[in-house]
């Protein structure tokens, strides 16, 4: 079934496995998820946390945490062996050492930035590039920065019904390890008299500092700590409930016995009395053109992916749509214009993220050097470039005429209007994404393309694009991309003429009846039949999208929040079906 990606082990490229996965949540009352200051801020609290977790494991040595960082959402993993190895204790090992860095962690957000956290530990099926080896000892991995599994929908659902900020511990975690070590840095808030779970065990933060006799004056950390409290109280920011649970937890700690102090550690300066400091991090966000999307349904598929069909199905469609189209316009601009193609495919190609249902494609702005370079190359190198690849004459004049008019730079011309370079590039990888998404597995999804300011590199996603793109997104409700037309330059939503307002941007670019502008995904497609010459594909690209969403409304009967997503794209699909005269409508 077109809706359940087969599982073949011939076919299986990429493999989750067991990890010990955190998922902390920063509330953000206190925290600006969109400034270059909280930025920094976020990006000490990690480097910090990790050195210290690192010095106190370093008799143990491991491979690295793998650490994703997307906005306010913090996600750390380690490989967490299947098998148990009672010579090594290496799961022992793995959990003592999250538990330094979560420790780290909570500790420091809040004395040092009074910022509450709140997450959940567990372990499960995850994958996350190179943190897993395959069969021949090669790291696993993938040309996109890749997060998904069960593990992590687990970890999200549980902190989202956690109200406290504390980092609550997943029960089975405690069941193979009855260790003093584990048992003393733990806390069960049944005392607590606002919890509606009495058999939530949190992470006692505190004790772990307090259980290490070479790190600092415990005394003094809880006078800390208790002075902190005190400071967020008079903000009158954070609710009476969380406050409370905080000081019982504090009365808690108080309540333990102390180990003795004993000659502190180079470890004192990291966590003790007072929070770390810095270098001076020059690392600034950039202007990006990004593409967001939300895979509908997503969570569902993850929870029964057991052998990791769907892991690898997203995959393939990555593969065969975004990355297939990628290459091909990576091509299309060397051919076009040698060096100066180069150049611009080193900005064109998108950075990548998948963050379980939700997805980013990235391209950061070029420079006005690189741009004005290559609109005086273009007008004369398209006409060259079409009839290469069999154009005809027609279709060469009128390009080679809109082209001449679009495609020149006036003495103090604004030359915002050439961005639709970028946006005509996500339409594509994004269009065809959802396409072969929803042909191929009756995936539907939907999201926006945008641009503005924005950090990327293995660890961090950061930047207020983000934020408006997740805005964005949610106003899309439809399965459809729309089109941020108050910060994207548009010429065809501006009534203005040239080349990129041509009658097939007219097509792809489609306006709903809420006055929303969206890729015509369908169109986009059809579009390139046109252009190649190939009308007998229309017909059977309409065909076979008619018979996926067929299908795709056959099995969702009803299902009242499905259907009038799937009723949308049946809508849609049969407007296309009239514009390019096509027998493929769908009737219901």
């Amino acid at each position: 079934m077109p809706n359940n990606p087969q599982n073949e082990s011939t076919n299986k490229k990429l493999r989750s496995e067991n990890a010990l996965i955190a998922y902390l949540e920063i509330d953000t009352r206190l925290f600006d998820t969109t400034t270059q200051e909280s930025f920094q801020k976020i990006k000490n609290l990690y480097e910090g946390s990790f050195v210290f977790s690192e010095q106190l494991a370093e008799n143990y040595p491991q491979p690295p945490f793998k650490v994703k960082i997307y906005a306010n959402i913090v996600v750390i993993a380690d490989d967490f062996m299947s098998e148990w190895d009672a010579h090594t204790g290496r799961r022992l090992r793995s959990l003592m050492r999250m538990n330094y860095f979560l420790a780290a962690f909570q500790h420091l957000a809040l004395v040092k930035y009074n910022w509450l956290v709140r997450g959940y530990m567990t372990t499960g099926q995850l994958y996350m590039p190179h943190i897993f080896e395959d069969e021949g000892g090669m790291p696993q991995g993938t040309d996109i920065d890749f997060l998904w599994g069960k593990a992590l929908v687990e970890a999200y659902k549980k902190n989202k019904k956690n109200q406290y900020p504390g980092i609550e511990i997943d029960a089975s975690i405690l069941d193979f390890c009855d260790d003093q070590k584990i048992n003393r840095i733990i806390w069960d808030s049944s005392h607590y008299e606002y919890s509606k779970n009495p058999k939530i065990i949190f992470l006692d933060f505190l004790g772990v500092f307090n259980n290490i006799s070479t790190i600092g004056d415990p005394e003094l950390r809880i006078q800390k700590f208790s002075d902190t409290l005190d400071a967020i109280e008079k903000k009158e920011i954070f609710p009476e409930d969380q406050l409370i649970f905080l000081k019982t937890y504090l009365d808690h700690v108080k309540a333990k016995p102390q180990i003795p102090r004993q000659q502190p550690s180079v470890k004192n300066n990291i966590v003790d009395p007072e929070p770390f400091t810095s270098p001076v991090d020059t690392t600034e966000m950039k202007e990006y053109f990004i593409a967001y999307l939300d895979m509908l349904g997503t969570e569902d598929k993850i929870e029964d992916d057991d052998d990791d069909r769907w892991l690898n199905a997203m995959e393939e469609i990555y593969d065969a749509s975004s990355h297939d189209i990628l290459k091909s316009n990576n091509q299309k601009w060397i051919e076009m214009l040698g060096d100066l193609g180069e150049r611009m495919v080193s900005y064109l190609t998108p950075q990548i993220k998948i963050f379980s249902d939700n997805i980013l494609f990235a391209i950061e702005e070029v420079d006005d050097d690189l741009i004005e370079a290559v609109i005086k190359e273009i007008p004369t190198k398209v006409t060259s470039y079409l009839q290469s690849k069999g154009a005809d004459d027609a279709l060469i004049t009128e390009t080679q005429t809109k082209i001449e008019s679009y495609f020149q730079i006036e003495e103090g011309e604004d030359t915002s209007k050439y961005n639709m370079i970028f946006v005509d590039e996500l339409m594509k990888y994004t269009g065809y994404f959802q396409n072969y998404a929803l042909l191929k597995y009756n995936w539907q999804l939907r999201g926006c393309v945008t641009k503005g300011q924005l950090y990327l590199d293995e660890k961090y996603m950061w930047g207020p694009v983000i934020i408006q793109a997740n805005d964005l997104e949610k106003n899309a409700k439809e399965p459809r991309i729309i089109l941020d037309t108050m910060r994207l330059s548009v010429p065809i939503l501006e009534g203005k003429e040239g080349f990129y307002e041509s009658d097939d941007l007219k097509l792809i670019i489609q306006k709903d009846d809420d006055m929303m502008h969206y890729i015509g995904y369908e169109d986009l497609i059809l579009n390139g039949t046109k252009i190649l010459n190939i009308p007998e594909q229309c017909i059977q690209y309409l065909r076979a999208m008619k018979s996926s969403l067929c299908e795709l409304y056959g099995s969702n009967i009803g299902d009242g929040q499905v259907l009038p997503k799937i009723e949308w794209a049946i809508k849609y699909h049969n407007e296309v079906c009239k514009r390019w005269n096509v027998d493929a409508r769908i009737e219901l």
